[in-house]
């Protein structure tokens, strides 16, 4: 199931999604997916494919994430900050 990329096509509504697709008994897996999602872009940011620029690689994932982490919040808050804190210290670590 391709859960992140189709969250965003439904604009980050994440009940929308939810419900569109008939997946409550899910939900909370894939709120977990989606944090750790947030995770690997993190991670992703670190390396730059050769066929971009970093500042433009650096820039989509960025944006992505930034409509994860507004999906995210919508649902539990506390959760995604504290996913962003974790985020956080990888970045600083790679």
């Amino acid at each position: 199931m391709w859960a992140a990329g189709e969250l965003l096509e439904f604009g980050g509504d994440f009940n929308n999604f939810i419900t569109s697709n008939g997946l409550q008994k899910q939900e909370g897996v894939i709120f977990r997916h989606l944090l750790r999602m947030i995770l690997l872009l993190a991670e992703f940011k670190q390396i730059c494919p050769p066929e971009t620029t970093e500042d433009e690689w650096r820039t989509e994932l960025d944006e992505i994430t930034d409509r994860l982490v507004e999906s995210c919040r919508q649902v539990d808050s506390t959760s995604t900050d504290k996913t962003l804190e974790q985020a956080e210290k990888t970045s600083e670590i790679l």
